[in-house]
């Protein structure tokens, strides 16, 4: 697992999926870390824990959709978890549902797929 000031991550044992995880606010003081942590290579898939924020700034959002440009505009290859009652409504009113998978959120006409996901982060925490 790497760490990246507040930002760690973790990539999967066949290299197709990046997990990162915030530790803190997610805004625009990240966005060095973030895009350091996230724009380095294309992977298939990436998974954004969210579990470690409780606030989430317009300048958060905006990083999360230049990933989602990095990812291909493909709404699947992107997935949000562990997101916090504040920040989903927050994903929910700027309607990041049509862009992200998000865990607890549906997109429009869609029921989620995700449900409860276990990232990393949580396996080694339980270890």
């Amino acid at each position: 697992m790497g760490f990246i000031g507040r930002i760690s991550k973790f990539e999967s044992a066949d290299k197709n999926t990046l997990f990162v995880r915030v530790h803190s606010r997610f805004d625009f003081r990240l966005q060095r870390e973030f895009r350091a942590a996230c724009h380095v290579r294309r992977y298939r898939r990436y998974v954004i824990d969210l579990g470690g924020i409780d606030c989430i700034d317009s300048a958060a959002l905006g990083m999360l959709m230049l990933l989602y440009r990095h990812a291909g505009e493909d709404r699947r290859a992107i997935a949000l978890i562990q997101c916090g009652s504040e920040v989903l409504e927050i994903l929910r009113i700027a309607r990041f549902g049509q862009f992200f998978e998000i865990a607890g959120l549906d997109a429009p006409g869609e029921r989620s797929k995700i449900g409860r996901f276990v990232s990393p982060f949580e396996a080694l925490c339980v270890l």
